[in-house]
């Protein structure tokens, strides 16, 4: 699995985000089919590396990881993102059974909009959540 799909496997099992998204949790790919089924969550990751030591790689990566709440209302946009910090921020352990987070930590948050359709002049509230996330990789023998 990708950190993505385990993540949006982790925030559908949360009740607390599901209750308000009821739209769906996306990844990048399908943003069409969020802003059809709003209220919704779109997330991706726009950055990422591995953390290397003094000469070798570690099994340490990091990844910055944007979750977009979209609403017809800024509130539930808000609300959304806030269900969404507060099983994320903090956060150590296990995604989907498959990552392992050595932390988690919500590095920035804030309202913006959404074009829609640019013809029409239409636009959608957003608010989006930069997670930066400490997690485990697989690192290959070279020897």
């Amino acid at each position: 699995m990708s950190l993505v799909t385990d993540l949006i496997a982790y925030l559908n099992a949360k009740a607390s985000v599901t209750t308000l998204a009821t739209g769906g949790i996306f990844d990048l790919t399908a943003p069409a089919a969020a802003l059809a089924s709003l209220p919704a969550i779109i997330v991706n990751i726009p950055t990422g590396q591995t953390i290397q030591a003094q000469t070798t790689p570690t099994s340490l990566a990091e990844a910055r990881i944007q979750v977009i709440c979209l609403s017809n209302s800024p509130n539930t946009a808000r609300s959304m993102a806030d269900a969404v910090r507060l099983v994320t921020d903090g956060f150590s352990g296990t995604w989907n059974s498959s990552t392992t987070v050595v932390w988690c930590k919500v590095d920035d948050i804030g309202d913006g909009i959404t074009i829609t359709d640019t013809a029409a002049d239409t636009s959608t509230p957003d608010v989006a959540l930069d997670l930066l996330v400490h997690y485990r990789i697989s690192v290959p023998s070279y020897s």
